[in-house]
């Protein structure tokens, strides 16, 4: 299997190449960052002090990381630290709000790359957010001896993971795991049954409970709101993360109650940036009035639109703090689901369709508080919408019942850092520097020696 597994790799590598070939005949720039994910070729690493890989994959994972990193820098002082993400989207919000570090692309999964890669930045300790579809890298940090563990970890529904990642490839990769500190006693079952050995499983929450904004008053949300010259009396409704299928369908709700509701404005916030200029048609189709958020720096807020489309990547949890209703895309469709916590923990009535696979911890929460709505068609996401309207009191009772579900959830983000205070100590490469603890009032801070 594992022989094919490489070979399946390698045609893929080979795929890219005519790609390639062509930009360069061209004169064209290559693709962003081909030749460092395909070849592994990124820049080598030249100090000497010790390094941390942190490896993410896309926008979810980055938020979580975000969260951890000021506290990773007051334990690892003297350390390197670099950032790997999996997805443009998650580098892009990784290089927008991380200055002081390097951020990469993690390579493409092949041997070869994996092995340059490590090579080159010669990280001392591995720290993955939550999940990763790299078995050849982790293979390769464990074949070099480099401690490896995941935190806020979870094993990815099947339907995630795109078909990316073989079962058998899965299970290897997360039995190479140092430690892992899973987000709930599900997962950390689901470990198990992949083959990690029960002594190196901890179950620790998920940071994501903690990650999260609960001030609507909150500075990012204000000059959002200020932006899109949202008043006091309006009601927003936000559609966030969505998919093919499930735009049309915001489209035609709002159109539909619009008139009822002259204080209802409707924000768009579509998961794939091809999906925007698509969105924009369908306003226009229905005669709304909309705006884009690129244009709201240059051309200020159109007091006459209905509509604002978010085609600008890393806003949308801020953007939550400004929604009256919400609904949580990616899932009408079978995809599995979108993090529905922001919006709660805002006190949104929140909503969402009946696929959210990947999240069935947070919507069993949300449901047994009282505190969301399923929503299975665009009739009962209509009906959704205008019972919020029509009974604000309801709106607002959903909403409270969702922000305490997630309150009450709190407190992983310090099981983490106990973690990764321990992952750290028992770092026992022959070549690792030697860790000292250097105490404060609050918690131990990790310095190279």
């Amino acid at each position: 299997m594992r022989l094919l597994l490489n070979l399946i790799y390698r045609l893929l590598w080979m795929a890219f190449l005519p790609s390639m070939a062509w930009h360069w005949l061209r004169g064209r720039p290559l693709p962003e960052a081909s030749l460092g994910r395909i070849l592994g070729l990124v820049p080598r690493r030249t100090s000497q002090r010790p390094c941390l890989w942190l490896h993410v994959e896309s926008l979810g994972e980055v938020n979580v990381l975000l969260t951890l990193l000021p506290h990773l820098e007051a334990r690892l002082d003297g350390w390197d630290i670099v950032i790997a993400a999996g997805t443009s989207s998650g580098h892009g919000l990784a290089r927008k709000r991380v200055t002081r570090h390097r951020v990469l692309f993690c390579p493409i999964d092949l041997p070869l790359a994996a092995a340059a890669v490590l090579d080159r930045i010669r990280p001392d300790a591995i720290v993955v957010v939550e999940s990763a579809r790299q078995p050849h890298l982790i293979a390769a940090a464990r074949a070099r001896g480099i401690p490896r563990t995941l935190v806020n970890g979870r094993v990815l529904a099947r339907r995630e993971t795109g078909g990316g990642l073989p079962p058998l490839a899965e299970r290897q990769m997360l039995q190479n795991y140092s430690s892992i500190l899973a987000q709930t006693p599900e997962d950390a079952e689901r470990f198990t049954a992949c083959g990690v050995t029960p002594a190196r499983i901890r179950v620790g929450g998920a940071v994501k409970f903690d990650n999260v904004q609960t001030d609507r008053r909150n500075p990012d949300t204000q000059r959002l709101a200020r932006l899109a010259g949202i008043g006091q009396d309006d009601i927003v409704w936000l559609a966030g993360s969505t998919r093919r299928g499930e735009d049309q369908i915001v489209v035609r709700v709002f159109a539909a109650v619009a008139h009822q509701f002259p204080r209802l404005k409707l924000i768009l916030v579509p998961r794939h940036a091809r999906r925007f200029d698509h969105v924009c048609r369908l306003l226009e189709r229905h005669e709304i009035v909309y705006e884009r958020r690129t244009g709201l720096e240059t051309r200020g807020a159109n007091p006459a639109a209905r509509a604002l489309v978010i085609d600008v990547f890393g806003e949308l949890p801020a953007w939550w703090g400004a929604a009256h209703i919400g609904f949580v895309g990616n899932s009408l469709t079978q995809h599995g689901g979108q993090n529905m916590i922001e919006p709660a923990a805002y006190g949104v009535a929140t909503c969402f369709g009946p696929h959210t696979e990947n999240f069935q911890d947070v919507v069993s929460l949300l449901l047994r508080a009282g505190g969301a709505a399923v929503v299975h068609s665009e009739d009962e996401l209509r009906s959704f919408v205008r019972r919020c309207l029509a009974e604000p009191r309801f709106a607002e009772e959903l909403g409270l019942r969702g922000q305490a579900a997630v309150a009450s959830q709190s407190g992983a983000l310090e099981r983490t850092l106990a973690h990764l205070d321990e992952f750290f100590a028992r770092m026992a490469r022959p070549d690792c520097r030697t860790l000292t603890f250097t105490k404060t009032q609050r918690q131990p801070a990790l310095r190279a020696a």
